[in-house]
């Protein structure tokens, strides 16, 4: 993934732990001034948009939490057109998108490039979470629409097996790295036809709104309460 980016590995660290373990990790680069796309440009009634599907590597760690096979999966398998996965090729591939995620960051320059978007984020600590800084900077809210949330085939097949079906894995459990933006709904034919054009499935899953919070709606109309928010750092 590095060399695919560009990203050079350079050099270690000479360290000690008590503990027995040290994580430190430095990475730098360069940003491009005219290309940022800020959290804080937003405006109600702008879509909120994400790319890929949610909550595929929560699931994934789940399985490992509760025992399910190796901690280093094969590479996720290719199914063609018309064909499903079994059910291991699926729980490969979702632990695959764990341990291996793929970064948006062609999309991310695609979007940033074309001056479609008003705000962006990677979901990183899940899309409520996420967008909910998106928000905050912008002084604005979020209706997110439960039935629009991207879910791929694994994940609603293996899913099904929950005793509830699992929908806070892909609102709050981020690690998938996606993509979360905001864009006037007049720019809705043009980003679809760019993110077709990445390779790239992106999809509206809500709406910008005054509220000064983030809430997701049940198909019937009702408030989808998750068992949490998302990620907290330092909590």
């Amino acid at each position: 993934m590095a060399a695919e980016h560009g990203v050079a590995l350079v050099g270690g660290d000479t360290c000690s732990s008590k503990s027995g373990l040290v994580i430190s990790v430095t990475i730098m680069g360069e940003q491009f001034p005219d290309l940022i796309v800020r959290r804080s440009g937003v405006r109600p009634g702008d879509e909120i948009w994400v790319t890929g599907t949610l909550g595929d590597a929560a699931l994934g760690l789940s399985m490992l939490d509760g025992g399910f096979g190796s901690a280093q999966p094969s590479k996720p398998p290719r199914s063609s057109e018309g064909s499903s996965l079994s059910e291991v090729e699926g729980k490969d591939l979702l632990i695959s998108r764990l341990l291996d995620p793929i970064p948006r960051a062609a999309a991310g320059r695609a979007l940033a490039e074309s001056g479609l978007v008003n705000a962006m984020i990677d979901i990183s600590d899940g899309l409520i979470a996420d967008f909910g800084h998106i928000a905050e900077q912008s002084g604005v809210g979020g209706t997110i629409h439960l039935d629009t949330v991207p879910l791929s085939p694994p994940f609603r097949a293996l899913a099904a097996s929950f005793p509830t079906f699992p929908h806070h894995l892909a609102l709050t459990g981020g690690e998938d790295y996606e993509l979360a933006f905001a864009a006037p709904p007049a720019n809705h034919g043009k980003i679809a036809a760019l993110m077709e054009k990445c390779g790239i499935d992106a999809a509206p899953v809500g709406i910008v709104t005054n509220l000064q919070r983030v809430i997701v709606i049940r198909p019937d109309g009702s408030e989808f309460i998750p068992r949490h928010h998302g990620f907290t750092h330092f909590q």
